[in-house]
């Protein structure tokens, strides 16, 4: 592995992945429950599935070799996340001939994924970013 200047990614341990846990797991087991309907119940769990998603799949990837190093996610693999979310759930599940409600085709929820992976990716570029050096004249 070449050397970088920066943090090494959390993974598992990543500030903002576990928040999204966090924040997932309440919206399960106390908004949703109280709750028929609405914001909650359409669109949380979109506006956290890159945060959720990305750094357990990346530290599996790690994992297995397939990823050469342990920098913050690139912008690549938040862009390949946000498209694979988008297409998997938002084109192929639909085409497919499962009978649920929770099936459908909504394109307010690939704008929801890009929301997450842009401000994933500001978070991310901001917590691993290379330790500044203070400099006295």
């Amino acid at each position: 592995m070449d050397e970088f200047d920066g943090r090494r990614f959390g993974y598992l341990h990543d500030t903002l992945f576990l928040a999204s846990v966090t924040i997932y797991l309440v919206n399960k087991f106390v908004f949703k429950p109280a709750t028929s309907g609405g914001f909650c119940h359409a669109y949380v769990n979109d506006l956290l599935c890159i945060s959720f998603n990305l750094p357990p799949m990346l530290w599996a990837l790690r994992l297995v070799g397939l990823r050469g190093h342990d920098r913050k996610p690139t912008p690549t693999e938040i862009l390949g996340a946000v498209i694979a979310f988008s297409l998997v759930f938002e084109v192929w599940l639909p085409l497919l001939p499962i009978q649920s409600p929770y099936v459908y085709a909504d394109p307010w929820d690939v704008v929801c994924y890009a929301i997450n992976g842009l401000a994933s990716g500001v978070w991310w570029t901001a917590a691993y970013r290379s330790p500044t050096t203070v400099r006295f004249r």
